[in-house]
């Protein structure tokens, strides 16, 4: 058996994993919004625990643009692996539990993003217990970025098991050429502008 070879993990029905994949974000979403609140949600979300990984998803991406710590360490297992790879610069980092997550976000993530105006996720999907998402803010140098997050189904409910991000980040901010396609013709344009002049 191979490395990853082990007791299966729970997963989700079938009809919770086709009603998240798609591949854009909704219609009319603000920028940073991966997944729309599901309907079916209680007014007190607070109250209660994530019930499909779908749910802690989208709470867990709430809490890190609302630029709430406690909201987002409560989406991540106690135990909870975040690594890093930059792979322009090679540079690989490995944050353990909660004080190593909160490490990341509080210095990296939102010490380096500011008010995150021009952060931009523009992919996103689900397969099982495992989310995906590509990002940028090329205004403070994150390009090309795309994240993994594992969950696994706890008593506190689906809680962040492992998360993996992998991206180019340049410590010179503005200026930076986009990671993603444009998806306007104005933004094209654009960028057409900026690389003749």
């Amino acid at each position: 058996m191979g490395a990853c070879a082990g007791s299966a993990m729970p997963t989700e029905p079938a009809a919770e994993r086709i009603a998240e994949q798609t591949a854009a974000p909704p219609q009319g979403a603000s920028a940073g919004t991966l997944l729309a609140s599901s309907p079916a949600k209680s007014a007190d979300a607070s109250a209660r625990t994530p019930a499909t990984a779908s749910e802690a998803f989208a709470e867990h991406m709430q809490a890190v643009f609302a630029k709430d710590m406690d909201k987002v360490l409560k989406g991540f297992a106690e135990n909870a692996r975040f690594r890093v790879y930059w792979g322009n610069t090679g540079e690989f980092n490995e944050y353990l539990g909660h004080a190593g997550i909160r490490e990341w976000y509080e210095n990296e993530f939102y010490g380096k993003l500011g008010d995150m105006s021009d952060l931009k996720a523009p992919i996103r999907g689900r397969e099982e217990n495992m989310c995906f998402f590509a990002w940028e803010a090329p205004q403070r140098g994150f390009t090309r970025c795309f994240d993994t997050v594992v969950f696994e189904d706890t008593a506190e409910g689906w809680k962040i098991k492992y998360q993996n991000v992998t991206g180019s980040r340049d410590s010179t901010v503005g200026g930076v050429a986009r990671s993603c396609p444009p998806t306007t013709a104005s933004e094209a344009f654009e960028e057409h502008m900026q690389a003749v002049f």
